[in-house]
């Protein structure tokens, strides 16, 4: 079971129907800064 995701800042993954979709499924998601490599680990 997914349980996090992390994403870039792209608008596609801010809209409210995402976050709904993962507050059901209990799905944490976090926001990284694009191109930094201590984020991405």
């Amino acid at each position: 079971k997914i349980k996090s995701l992390r994403f870039d800042n792209g608008r596609k993954y801010k809209f409210k129907g995402f976050k709904h979709i993962c507050k059901k499924c209990r799905i944490v998601h976090h926001f990284i800064i694009y191109r930094i490599l201590q984020q991405n680990k």
